[in-house]
């Protein structure tokens, strides 16, 4: 069997890629990008927030010692934010 492909072989279902298309696909996403790139300067000076703060109340964290709590997506923002803790 000299050649590339045994008998009752059929290897025509490969894909043919053409080198040229992917190349030129390659540099129009390099000009997009790029594209990208200049117009994300133009957006001006970025936005001053506040500095962060102190917070003025005391966080309660020995009154949930040993629990856990289920928050859904649908709980109140008081309930989102939650630490398990375990005592040493």
């Amino acid at each position: 069997m000299s050649g590339g492909n045994p008998a009752g072989v059929d290897n025509t279902f490969r894909r043919k890629f053409d080198k040229e298309e992917y190349l030129e696909r390659a540099r129009q996403r390099e000009r997009d990008e790029k594209d990208e790139a200049r117009r994300g300067k133009d957006r001006g000076p970025p936005v001053q927030r506040q500095p962060l703060k102190h917070r003025d109340y005391e966080v309660d964290l020995e009154s949930r010692l040993g629990k856990t709590q289920v928050v859904t997506p649908i709980a109140p923002l008081s309930q989102q934010g939650w630490i398990l803790l375990f005592s040493m």
